[in-house]
């Protein structure tokens, strides 16, 4: 279930940089991404807020915190939301990216 949920994030965001970061295996793209680790009774991801306030409605079936997601062993993945939330974060860190680089610009 590990490697599913890392393929599917690496399809969702093929530039996206693997590394270990919070000890955890995480991808970067143009900022913070994801986070993923298997925990004893779910599988946590774990994303920014913002990414998860966004899916709200979608995530109603599934247990979360302020920045994780729990999805059940006992469950398939829901591979269509979760690349809808790392397609969605990629843009909106590449949104920022861009941001920042004007006001650097301006000043």
């Amino acid at each position: 279930m590990l490697e599913q949920l890392r393929q599917l994030i690496r399809k969702a965001a093929p530039e996206a940089d693997e590394l270990i970061s919070y000890a955890m295996p995480a991808f970067r793209c143009q900022g913070k991404l994801v986070w993923y680790a298997p925990n004893k009774n779910h599988l946590g991801l774990y994303i920014v807020p913002k990414v998860l306030a966004v899916f709200a409605d979608q995530l109603s079936g599934y247990q979360c915190t302020k920045s994780a997601i729990h999805l059940p062993y006992n469950s398939p993945l829901p591979e269509a939301l979760i690349t809808d939330m790392i397609t969605y974060a990629v843009q909106q860190n590449i949104v920022l990216e861009l941001a920042r680089k004007a006001a650097k610009k301006r000043a």
